[in-house]
């Protein structure tokens, strides 16, 4: 699993996981929403990848991609193509959040 900052603050995760979930569903992917004491969670399924997690850590919102195994080159290029779609499901999700003024 990888783990990379995605420059936000945590106050916007409850806005932003909602447009996150939304843009997820578009595209058929199944959506896990959770809450810890940390802060809100969601997990995407990517089909045939693996999970994209996004996450409230430190006061920031982070992003984390787990390719679930395999030999390492496999492993790694699930690793990029899934920080990619977590990179896109990110930037629609900031997208929406603009249409919608929240």
């Amino acid at each position: 699993m990888q783990s990379y900052p995605a420059g936000l603050p945590a106050s916007s995760a409850g806005k932003l996981f909602f447009h996150i979930q939304k843009a997820a569903e578009t595209k058929g992917m199944t959506v896990s929403a959770q809450s810890n004491p940390q802060g809100p969670r969601i997990h995407v399924k990517a089909p045939a990848d693996g999970w994209v997690y996004y996450f409230v850590n430190n006061n920031e919102i982070w992003m984390a991609v787990d390719p679930q195994g395999g030999d390492t080159e496999a492993v790694e290029a699930r690793k990029s193509r899934l920080k990619t779609l977590g990179d896109e499901l990110l930037a629609d999700a900031k997208a929406r959040r603009k249409e919608a003024g929240d």
